[in-house]
């Protein structure tokens, strides 16, 4: 499947309205009630595809309750989730602009009086990416969800262990970029 197929495929699946020239805000947005989004523009590209799945996470991981923060995290996560359905392998300068974005959002409700936003890193890595595991060096040899929860097998870099405990398997939460 192409990109185009890709969003195609979203739109009908999650029965969305596009309105293109909307003449709200000035930014791709997306209005969850109505299952509107609002001024994207169909490309056949991986970054097109990422914002129009980003908007569709905020239509169906929406709860009124969220902060804006959390808001953009859900929203994230949920397109992330997408891609991987869709064998589509997310660049770290994508997932990098998404959670600067959110990073943002948080200064900004602390701020603003704001408290218990928690961690909201999106802590999505690739395979090959050599990250922290409790003080240590692993590498990432594989990605999975399992019931909602994002996975990774690791090996070690700069320890020794027996080979039958080389390879872990761990939680997305207890890695730390480098």
């Amino acid at each position: 499947m192409n990109y185009k197929e890709i969003q195609d495929n979203a739109i009908k699946e999650y029965r969305i309205k596009l309105d293109p020239n909307s003449s709200c805000w000035g930014r791709t947005h997306a209005h969850p009630k109505s299952r509107r989004i609002c001024k994207w523009c169909q490309r056949n590209s991986l970054q097109s595809t990422f914002t129009l799945l980003h908007e569709i996470g905020h239509i169906e991981a929406n709860d009124s309750t969220m902060r804006r923060a959390e808001q953009e995290y859900h929203a994230t996560k949920w397109a992330m989730e997408k891609c991987e359905e869709y064998g589509i392998k997310v660049p770290s300068s994508i997932i990098k602009k998404y959670q600067d974005y959110i990073d943002i959002e948080v200064d900004r409700g602390r701020r603003r009086g704001g408290r218990g936003y928690g961690l909201l890193e999106l802590k999505i890595f690739n395979i090959g990416d050599i990250v922290m595991l409790d003080g240590n060096r692993v590498e990432i040899t594989a990605s999975f969800i399992d019931e909602g929860t994002r996975w990774y097998a690791v090996e070690p870099i700069d320890f020794y262990v027996p080979t039958r405990f080389r390879t872990r398997e761990v939680k997305a939460e207890q890695l730390e970029p480098i």
